[in-house]
């Protein structure tokens, strides 16, 4: 009966807390059922097989070839497939098995055959083509050329030549309007090409990976030149792009290594992303006056640099992507476009010999990190008329917002900088990775210093921070050769501001600053620190791996996060009262197991969250009385006209239970009987775990037999 009982108790309180579950999941069904239905996936496309063959069929009941999966040799495509009547062929149908041969074995080859009345295919001198012979579909290797595609030819399909090492020449008649997506894929063999001017397109990756290819003449008629039509041509010296051309697709000619001039027609628009990547060889670029867009890495190299030494950029484009010509290691001047008004990130990165920029009016906006890595970089060219940018001392500064945007790498003097008054901002990065500076002076009109401001400043050792300053971005001074620092309360927070200062032996930081989140990381030789009674977080990392020797948290401070003192070293250390949270790494040594306990001796207030901490985590402490308040005098008792009133000194007093009253005889409920109610309740939870473990037990009486206490199996 108990049993029952047990059990019925566990399933009410289970239904309570499935409780939230439930709601959860009805509301997940209402925002489900008002969401806007997603919109319906194509149906996959249905495919049959006869054979070694794959087809699909057409609305008007016929078939269409897809791709053969047999054997090589002799191969015979039917005049029906399925009882269906064989209508067209998608493209190449032996491209598909034709990979997977050529990863193992590049001699095989298949030699197609068809029936002389076969409804839509014909063979001629061993290449597979249309019934009209106006596309070809498939030349074979043992076809070693050089090989002439015959007049009255219109199209090359897809996958035509693919992967056709053995081909050293081909001759595209005057007629053929398009050449398919890797026609000429991985052909080695083939040296050079003229591709005529009834050509509209030139498909992706037509000619990609033609190791062998020196030379392509296209001639105009040519409108579009697909992505990757060119790309990896590694021994690539000569191209034309006719007047014609309006689209060239994205990475056309990457890695076209020796590849030394382009001349982009009129017309062009648009230069796609890694169009010219990563040509090695590339010394002359002629842009059209039509072209409004570079893209991302159009002109990039990652491998080396490009040798461009001179760029004129017309002044219609209005955008330039993200690396677009990084890595142009002697380009040496650069005037920025008239209608430009966006650059992406690193667009000019790495251009080591770049002396002079010149921006225009147009452009309002500017990011240091479009020349990261331009050492050389010393002049910025701005008009006196710009409505955002003016050049004080050679820094450019936003005039709008009395603000330093940027000082150029390449200038060398002076090493003791004095900020001019009137500066209210220090921009992001606008003095990282100078090397020259020595010493910073920061007038007390400056209110906020901008992330990575003074960053990797390796001679950096003297800076002052006025009490005018609000705000300090993440990484302002890391890594410089600061060797003390007072940070004024005037900032509330301090988030990695001072990392991998490796010079940095003592911090002030004054009355006002509340918080620390990875400020000190790395600073291998702080040994002193002087927080403030303002500090309430000592975040995740603020002091991590600083040989401290000792430290005081302020009694304000709550928060101790994790690996907050991690690698310190520390003698003594007195975790304040107010404490409630501290990390689980917050103290850990480091060495071969980050969670090793430290060699700290805490100090702790006995009863506080600081003393659980210490207890649960194994370290050695000293627990402190806490400070018991006075206790307030109790007020004077009324004069009271009953003779049975109590003495002054009786008023404070509780009233006695005499042995043997009820509990109904007093109306206020005594500790026993909340200790009691407690003792229910654990009670009835006990019960239940007892109750589940025990049905465990009956219906698997063998589920525990025959294991160790830590779940191995006996010998």
């Amino acid at each position: 009966m108990r049993l029952k009982k047990a059990l019925a108790l566990c399933a009410a309180l289970m239904a309570l807390a499935a409780l939230p579950c439930a709601s959860a999941a009805a509301e997940a069904a209402v925002a489900a059922s008002t969401t806007a239905p997603a919109e319906p996936m194509p149906p996959p496309e249905e495919t049959f097989f006869d054979g070694d063959f794959e087809y699909v069929l057409l609305e008007d009941g016929g078939a269409e070839l897809i791709r053969y999966f047999g054997p090589d040799g002799d191969v015979t495509i039917p005049n029906a497939l399925g009882g269906h009547p064989l209508v067209s062929v998608r493209k190449n149908p032996f491209w598909d098995v034709l990979h997977g041969y050529l990863r193992s074995d590049r001699t095989k080859q298949f030699n197609v055959t068809v029936a002389d009345d076969h409804p839509c295919l014909a063979v001629t001198d061993g290449v597979l083509f249309d019934r009209n012979k106006a596309e070809l579909l498939y030349c074979p290797v043992s076809v070693r050329g050089p090989y002439a595609i015959p007049e009255g030819t219109r199209s090359i399909a897809d996958y035509a030549f693919y992967w056709h090492d053995s081909l050293r020449g081909v001759t595209i008649p005057e007629g053929v309007t398009r050449i398919g997506e890797k026609a000429f894929f991985r052909c080695d063999a083939l040296t050079s090409v003229v591709i005529p001017g009834s050509v509209r397109e030139i498909g992706d990756s037509a000619f990609w990976s033609c190791r062998g290819l020196i030379s392509a003449q296209l001639e105009e008629g040519v409108t579009a030149i697909g992505a990757f039509a060119f790309a990896s041509c590694e021994k690539l010296e000569n191209i034309a792009i006719p007047a014609g051309v309006t689209s060239i697709g994205h990475n056309a000619f990457g890695g076209c290594g020796k590849l030394t001039r382009v001349v982009i027609p009129e017309g062009v628009t648009e230069i796609g992303s890694t169009t010219f990547y990563d040509c090695k060889s590339l010394r002359e670029v002629t842009l059209p006056e039509t072209l409004t867009r570079i893209g991302e890495n159009a002109f990039a190299c990652y491998s080396g640099s490009i040798p461009l030494e001179t760029l004129r950029i017309p002044d219609a484009v209005t955008e330039i992507g993200a690396g677009a010509f990084k890595s142009c290691g002697r380009l040496t001047e650069l005037v920025l476009p008239a209608g430009l008004t966006s650059v992406g990130q690193q667009a000019f990165a790495q251009c080591y010999k770049l002396r002079s920029v010149t921006i225009p009016n147009g452009l309002t906006v500017f990011d240091p990190d479009w020349f990261f890595a331009c050492a050389e970089l010393e002049e910025l060219i701005v008009a006196e008329d710009h409505p955002v940018f003016g050049i004080v001392d050679g820094i450019l500064i936003d005039k709008t917002a009395d603000a330093i945007i940027w000082y150029p790498r390449g200038r060398q003097e002076p090493s003791r900088l004095e900020i001019q008054p009137g500066i209210r901002a220090i921009g992001k990065y606008a003095f990282s990775a100078c090397g020259h500076l020595t010493a910073v002076m920061i007038p007390d009109t400056v209110t906020t210093i901008g992330a990575y401001a003074f960053s990797n400043c390796p001679n950096l050792a003297e800076v002052t921070i006025p009490d005018s300053v609000t705000v300090i971005g993440p990484e302002a001074f890391h890594a410089t050769a600061l060797t003390e620092v007072t940070v004024p309360g005037s900032v509330t927070e301090l988030d990695s501001v001072f990392t991998t200062c490796d010079s940095l032996e003592r911090v002030t930081i004054l009355e006002g600053v509340v918080s620390l989140d990875q400020t000190f990381v790395d600073c291998v030789k702080l040994t002193s620190v002087s927080l403030p009674d303002s500090l309430r977080v000592i975040g995740d990392s603020a002091f991590a791996y600083c040989p401290l020797t000792r430290v005081t948290i302020p009694e304000g401070v709550t928060r101790i996060g994790d690996y907050a003192f991690f690698g310190s070293i520390p003698t003594a250390l007195t975790i304040p009262a107010g404490v409630t949270e501290i990390g689980e790494t917050a103290f850990g040594s480091g060495g071969g197991d980050i969670y090793r306990k430290p060699f700290y001796l805490f100090t702790v207030t006995a009863g506080t969250f600081g003393e659980t901490y210490c207890a649960e985590h194994g370290f050695y402490y000293t627990a402190i009385p806490a400070e018991t308040p006075a206790p307030e005098p109790a007020p004077a008792a009324e004069p009271s006209a009953s003779a049975d009133a109590p003495a002054a000194g009786e008023a404070a007093a509780a009233p006695k239970t005499e042995p043997g009253a009820s509990a109904e005889s007093d109306p206020k409920p005594d500790a026993s009987g909340d200790a009691s109610g407690s003792g229910v309740i654990v009670g009835v939870a006990i019960g239940c775990l007892l109750t589940v473990a025990a049905v465990v037990l009956f219906i698997k009486p063998g589920l525990l037999r025959g294991k160790t206490r830590d779940g191995g199996r006996k010998s």
